[in-house]
């Protein structure tokens, strides 16, 4: 079930492309699919007066928010945003679970660097 909504995400994108689309974003409740052929800005939003903005150059990517403190999905962390990027969206929203679940203590400003790994 962690990666249900961005395998949505993927697979409509996915028909989109299989139907001629040259660009296309797919956004399902935190999971984002995006296939673009310019620069795209993606907005996080942490439930707080901070945010984080991202601009996205062109690429298909998957960008996976997870929280344990805001939305209606349920979360076994405490994380206001856990977010993964990855070419595979399934993928991205599996691990942006994972890491929301491994937030257990009131940390703020924190940043963790995936690996890139070869698909």
């Amino acid at each position: 079930m962690a990666s249900v909504a961005g395998t949505i995400a993927e697979l409509a994108l996915e028909a989109m492309i299989e139907n001629g689309a040259e660009y296309g974003i797919v956004e399902n409740g935190g999971d984002i699919a995006i296939f673009t052929d310019e620069d795209v800005r993606v907005g996080l939003y942490t439930g707080k007066s901070e945010g984080l903005c991202m601009i996205v150059p062109p690429t298909k990517i998957g960008i996976c928010t997870s929280s344990g403190t805001l939305g209606h999905s349920i979360s076994f962390g405490g994380a206001d945003a856990a977010t993964v990027i990855s070419k595979s969206v399934a993928v991205a929203d599996a691990g942006a679970t994972l890491l929301g679940n491994s937030v257990r203590e009131n940390i703020s400003n924190v940043f963790y660097e995936l690996e890139k790994r070869d698909e």
